[in-house]
């Protein structure tokens, strides 16, 4: 096989890549050749050459911009409940309202914030996966470039970034309950989207039934819209609970590695 190499760290073979498959451990601090490798006796660990940098600071920035987030979604949604409400002897929502102008200039402030806040969890998760080796030795399964990229993508980021968060809570702090913490702040996005689905189903069945106004329709989005809103205050909550976790388990740890 060409370009095959082994890990000192863990006696594994890996074969191209610049990580080991096994201990994620970098082929530049532990790879060897594989006649190299002792086939008896205790491995040879890998020195950790990380210098641990404090991700307080940007820990901050990241749970303020959720915090500012989840508040404008709150704000929009009571605005789009009051935009989009049919008025009175009307089967359709009056769209011209004293409020429609400003729930339309919400909607940029709505885009510009969300772009902040991925920018600010990714500063803030690339840190911390950086400063994983420094206080545990260990090494994460991404990288900190490759953590900071995952983030900004649309879509893909709803998988990645509870990944990474579930892995540094299990190499910060093995017997935490860090899978629990993620769980929690998932499921309700989760629920919300599902919901959505649902009431997408509901909806097409009895309009093409024509068992239900638009009017009853827009009632439907408006509670659906403020149910959503309210699961994702919860998981925006359970977010700043994480963060204050892995901040809380990363200080300790740098305070016995100092």
């Amino acid at each position: 096989m060409a370009d095959v190499w082994a890990c000192s760290n863990c006696r594994s073979l890996n074969q191209g890549k610049d990580r080991c498959y096994k201990c994620r451990s970098p082929r530049a601090l532990g790879g060897v050749a594989p006649t190299e490798l002792p086939t008896i006796g205790p491995s040879t660990p890998v020195v950790v050459k990380v210098r641990y940098r404090s991700s307080a600071f940007r820990a901050f920035l990241a749970s303020v911009a959720l915090v500012a987030f989840t508040t404008l979604g709150v704000t929009w949604a009571i605005l789009a409940s009051q935009v989009a409400k049919p008025a009175p002897g009307q089967s359709r929502p009056a769209l011209s309202s004293p409020m429609a102008a400003l729930y339309d200039d919400l909607w940029l402030l709505f885009g510009g914030l969300l772009i902040v806040t991925l920018v600010a969890w990714a500063a803030w998760m690339s840190r911390v996966v950086a400063n994983i080796p420094a206080l545990t030795g260990t090494f994460p399964k991404a990288t900190p470039r490759m953590t900071f990229v995952q983030i900004l993508i649309p879509g893909y980021n709803l998988l990645w970034i509870p990944s990474i968060l579930r892995d540094a809570l299990r190499q910060l702090d093995p017997r935490g309950n860090g899978d629990a913490l993620v769980a929690a702040a998932i499921l309700p996005p989760v629920a919300a989207f599902f919901g959505w689905q649902a009431l997408g189903l509901f909806l097409r069945g009895t309009f093409i039934g024509g068992a239900m106004t638009v009017r009853q329709a827009s009632e439907l989005f408006d509670v659906l819209g403020q149910a959503t809103v309210g699961l994702f205050a919860i998981a925006a909550v359970m977010l700043v609970v994480i963060v204050s976790r892995i901040e809380r388990r990363a200080a300790a740890l740098a305070h016995d590695v100092a």
